[in-house]
This record gives C-alpha cells, structure tokens and sequence, in this order.
C-alpha cells in the first residue's frame, strides 16, 4: 500500500499522532502500478524531515510545527530502467542522508547516487 510521514508524540497522553505529510500521489490509488508512492527511511535533522519515498524522490518538509508540516523542498530523479527488471521504468528513491555540510545523499536503485544541496535552507 501508499504510505505516509506521521508524527507521534508519545508523552501525551490519548492518542499519539498529532500530525502527518503526504505528497499528492500517495493519496491517489490511480497511480497503483505507475510506480512506488510511499515514505521510506526517514531523517529527522534539527525541526527538518528528510524523506525518502521511491517514486515522490526526496522530500524535505518543516516539521517544527508537527501538526502543520510544510513541504520546504523536493527532488525527484528521471525515470530509469531498472538494470535487474523488477522495478518499474520510474524513479525509485530508498535512502536518504544528509551530512554535516548539508550535503544530501539519495539512493535510488534505477539510477544510482545523487548528492545534492539545499538551495533554499
């Protein structure tokens, strides 16, 4: 299934999620079988979120507000053929780091390593 960021404050008391992102194609059920919309791997640096999430590439989003998350910036990869043909013809983002010079490091298994800056932080 389509997956999605959610934020859990677990020294509340009731119930611990108190905020969520999503993209707009992790939503939408037609895009089932057009690539892979679902959060994987996230890191949290400081009140910043960085998501990996296959076919929605990397997302960074504001999360110093947890119960209003803003997305701040994105990228996603071209379309790549998978090498092993098992993935389809799509970006297909699993990791993510980022390093002390903020310095953004995303894996995507169809076409490699992309290291990338912020350009906006």
């Amino acid at each position: 299934g389509w997956g999605f960021l959610r934020i859990f404050d677990l020294g509340q008391g009731g119930t611990p999620q108190i905020g969520s992102f999503h993209t707009p194609n992790s939503l939408d059920p037609s895009r089932n079988r057009k690539g892979d919309y679902t959060i994987h791997n996230p890191v949290v640096v400081g009140t910043k979120a960085y998501l990996s999430w296959y076919t929605d590439g990397i997302r960074v989003v504001d999360i110093s507000n947890p119960t209003a998350s803003v997305e701040l910036a994105r990228f996603v990869p071209p379309a790549a053929k998978d090498p092993q043909h098992i993935l389809p013809f799509a970006a297909e983002v699993w990791g993510v780091v980022v390093n002390e010079d903020g310095l953004i490091y995303g894996s995507d298994m169809n076409s490699g390593l992309w290291i990338l800056h912020e350009t906006n932080p």
